[in-house]
Parts: C-alpha cells; sequence; structure tokens
C-alpha cells in the first residue's frame, strides 16, 4: 500500500470520530460576610456530572482587609441538582483554605463524582472579620458515548 493511501486512510478514520468538546464554566459569585457560614440557595450553584467520571474544580477567595482565618466549601451529592441527602456530609467534598488578605488564593482539585449527577455547593464559611468574595469555575469535558 502506498504512503498516499495510508494518509487518506488515517484520515478518513480521524473524520469518523467524535470529538467532545471541553467546557470551563463559571459559577456565579458569592460574597460571604465576616465570621459567618452561608448556605447557598437551592439549584444557584450546581455543577452537572453526568457523563463525567471526574470533575476538576477551581474555588477564588479574596478577603476585603486583612485576615489568614480558614475558609471552606462543601459540594454535596444531588440526583437532581435539587434534592439533598438528609445526610449530605457523608458524601461531600470539602475544600479549605486560610485567606491570605485582599490577595487573591486560588485552589484547584479534582474529584471522583462516584457516579452522582449532580454537585451542589452546600455552603461556604468565612472564618474571617472581613467580607470575602468567592468565586468557583469547573472543568466539564463529558466521556463519550
Amino acid at each position: 500500500m502506498k504512503l498516499s493511501s495510508l494518509l487518506i486512510l488515517g484520515a478518513l478514520l480521524v473524520g469518523g470520530v467524535q470529538q467532545v468538546a471541553a467546557q470551563l464554566v463559571t459559577l456565579p459569585t458569592i460574597l460571604v460576610g465576616s465570621g459567618l457560614t452561608t448556605n447557598t440557595p437551592a439549584g444557584a450553584h450546581v455543577i452537572d456530572v453526568r457523563r463525567q467520571q471526574n470533575v476538576a474544580i477551581e474555588w477564588t477567595q479574596q478577603l476585603g482587609g486583612a485576615g489568614t482565618s480558614l475558609a471552606g466549601v462543601e459540594f454535596v451529592p444531588s440526583i437532581d441538582g435539587t434534592t439533598l441527602a438528609s445526610t449530605p456530609d457523608n458524601n461531600g467534598f470539602v475544600l479549605a483554605r486560610a485567606a491570605s488578605g485582599g490577595t487573591a488564593i486560588t485552589t484547584i482539585t479534582n474529584f471522583n463524582v462516584k457516579g452522582y449527577n449532580y454537585l451542589v455547593l452546600r455552603y461556604i464559611t468565612n472564618g474571617n472579620s472581613q467580607l470575602m468574595t468567592n468565586s468557583f469555575r469547573y472543568w466539564v469535558k463529558p466521556n463519550a458515548p
């Protein structure tokens, strides 16, 4: 077989493979007052992890002034994006990080989603005496059918 025939055959094979586009998704920003834990409104911060084995999550936190106390977030599984288990802490994913004053701190991690349909942001804690701005992004790369 000639090289040109192999190249054409290779191009046909590659052309028939379905490519699934990856996507970076940004969730709405959340402000948490000083020394508070806030629950997020149902359905407001939901990550669709259907057809995924893992999800990469980026959390950026920034205080409005001085402070280095611990802050944390918890994502919990949901079957429909709204309903949470009665004891969601048993299955949730927790991120904790000390703040660094007015400097933005970014934490990136990867979770195995264990076959769940959705991850819901359940709460954010702020142990500092400053307003804390929180932003979240996640990377979606659906598994091929």
